[in-house]
């Protein structure tokens, strides 16, 4: 008897996804003025972005994301050991902690533990603390919109995500794909390989 193969990675429920969603919206406005008033540096919130999204494995975030890190001062070295979940790149000791919990938050689907919430704020303040977790959300949202927009792909060819339904991939994927379509497109027609992932 053939197995059938699985897509591994995590995706929306279409109730998750409407609830991230809706935050998402409601937060516009606060993301809208942490790009005009930053709380913290450039290549500090690009560390963030790919640490999530090295998580959760999505591949667009990764490209794009890895466009945006060399642009913020990463080089190409460092965007690849991030992605490959290697913390151990020229990270000061006022980045660890955002991503070390940034890896936390991404492993528990956005359910971290209150102390380490706490020692966040403790270590950054409240408006520090308040953008990183904006970040932090945003860059999940991204991350599961692009792996369900893979997954129904791949539910389509043949192998399916784990835990989810048809259904829901589907409405999501509708949803999206204007954004996640453009990217696979641009990805497909970049010269050199896509950041592994």
């Amino acid at each position: 008897m053939v197995q059938e193969k699985k897509f591994m990675k995590k995706v929306y429920s279409f109730s998750a996804f409407a609830r991230d969603f809706l935050i998402f919206h409601k937060n516009i406005p606060a993301i809208i003025a942490s790009l005009i008033h930053r709380k913290i540096s450039k290549p500090f919130e690009s560390k963030i972005m790919l640490t999530v999204t090295a998580v959760n494995g999505c591949k667009y975030c990764a490209w794009f994301h890895s466009k945006e890190a060399v642009n913020a001062g990463l080089n190409q070295d460092e965007v690849r050991r991030m992605l490959s979940r290697q913390l151990d790149i020229q990270i000061g000791d006022e980045e660890s902690n955002a991503l070390n919990f940034a890896v936390h938050y991404a492993e528990t689907d956005q359910k971290p533990d209150r102390e380490l919430v706490a020692n966040l704020y403790d270590v950054y303040g409240v408006k520090a603390a308040d953008d990183i977790f904006l970040k932090l959300r945003m860059i999940y949202f991204g991350n599961l919109c692009g792996n369900t927009f893979e997954g129904f792909l791949s539910r389509l060819k043949g192998s399916k995500p784990e835990k989810s339904f048809w259904l829901s991939e589907l409405i999501i994927f509708l949803i999206i794909s204007p954004l996640y379509g453009l990217l696979a497109l641009l990805m497909k027609n970049e010269k050199g390989p896509a950041p592994a992932i």
